[in-house]
């Protein structure tokens, strides 16, 4: 799903809840933005952000544990679509917002995730404050605004209201909320992701003629089951991230997750530099040439705490020093998503300032080892120069952002 693809079904839930009878368990109306304009008013800014911050922390600590909505331009008595004036200087963008949260003092400094749409509708613009569901529930602060959100309490969303100021969430909301931090409510499919996070948590078994297995130590029945490296296993089919390894050639092995003998996921592993380093096979992304249609170039990449990634991390042998070296070259040619919503922007972009990507493809000047044939060397030079445009354009695109 592209960035429109995204804004298309966005567009259609919000004008679904629009017209049901009454705010929901996880969104609400606002004829109009929060006053923010400390010049005209200081007080009412003061007020502004304080309710600001609190239906944010509301709609983050949902019960319905998913994205929430605050839509601004609509009243919330009729649910007429009432629109925003133009030159609304209490409007604020994503990054207005986030900053806005990260200064606020929440637990850890771990924060609600925000993103504020822009929808039409009739000539008349909303905007929709997105707050994106989270494990990191119940988001509260550590300090307290004065008549504002206080310390140390969980406000929730709950039946279509939020916790008002003064008061707290209701024990059964707060138990939900941390059970849902816990992963007390989660399949075993996503503790399992959970727990690769923790490479310390897990530990080899000494099972003798089988394949290399790690279990985890607290609860055994999860184990991950993965080949080691066979210097008989080398592959005729190498891709083009080997390129610059001291040892260029490649060997696959099967990777598989197992809840008892239920298989929750299975990877392609890779290794790579003569068996010094080896992790999970990026995905393959591709871009579309604008100019020729039907013509699309390659790319590797990982998208951060995807199913992939997170394999890809747990593989990596961090006591290593050789290990380490071939990471680092091996990442040269990948490039890393913070989310895959970035990752479709990012192509988007890219599509759109084609020009200036074939600029940078034409002045990368990739090294291709000569044991290769020249079609394959062909190839991994157009995937090289590929990744090195991509990875240039990748950093203009985030720091103009």
């Amino acid at each position: 799903m592209d960035y429109q693809d995204y804004l298309d079904e966005l567009f259609a839930e919000v004008f679904d809840l629009i017209s049901y009878p009454g705010e929901g368990g996880y969104w609400d109306f606002k004829r109009e933005w929060y006053f923010m304009d400390k010049k005209a008013n200081p007080e009412r800014a003061k007020k502004g952000k304080q309710d600001l911050l609190l239906d944010i922390v509301n709609m983050a600590n949902n019960l319905h544990f998913r994205d929430a909505y605050i839509i601004i331009g609509v009243d919330n008595g009729t649910h007429k679509i009432v629109g925003l004036p133009e030159g609304d200087v209490n409007r604020r963008s994503t990054e207005q917002l986030t900053d806005f949260l990260a200064g606020s003092k929440f637990v850890n400094g771990i924060h609600p995730e925000v993103r504020v749409e822009m929808l039409s509708y009739d000539e008349l613009t909303i905007d929709v404050i997105v707050v994106k569901a989270s494990r990191d529930v119940p988001f509260y602060l550590s300090e307290s605004y004065e008549d504002g959100v206080r310390a140390g309490v969980v406000y929730a969303r709950q039946n279509g209201c939020n916790t008002p100021r003064n008061k707290s969430a209701s024990s059964y909301a707060v138990e939900r909320l941390w059970r849902h931090r816990f992963l007390l409510d989660a399949t075993p499919y996503e503790q399992f992701l959970d727990f690769l996070k923790d490479r310390s948590a897990w530990a080899s078994s000494p099972e003798r003629g089988a394949p290399e297995k790690d279990y985890l130590k607290t609860a055994p029945e999860y184990t991950i089951d993965y080949s080691s490296y066979n210097e008989e296993d080398f592959a005729s089919n190498p891709e083009f991230y080997c390129c610059n390894q001291c040892d260029s050639r490649i060997s696959y092995f099967p990777i598989t997750g197992r809840y008892h003998q239920t298989v929750l996921f299975e990877r392609r592993g890779v290794c790579l530099d003569g068996g010094r380093y080896q992790t999970s096979t990026p995905d393959w992304g591709f871009l579309h040439n604008p100019k020729m249609h039907l013509e699309s170039e390659r790319y590797k990449y990982y998208v951060k705490e995807s199913e992939n990634w997170l394999v890809h991390r747990y593989l990596l042998d961090e006591r290593s020093s050789e290990a380490l070296e071939a990471y680092t070259r091996f990442m040269e040619n990948v490039l890393v998503y913070e989310t895959d919503l970035e990752r479709i922007s990012f192509e988007k972009y890219v599509e759109f300032n084609w020009n200036r990507y074939e600029s940078l493809k034409a002045v990368a000047d990739p090294y291709v080892p000569s044991q290769f044939t020249e079609l394959v060397r062909t190839e991994f030079d157009k995937n090289l120069r590929t990744t090195h445009a991509l990875k240039v354009l990748l950093n203009e695109w985030r720091a103009n952002s």
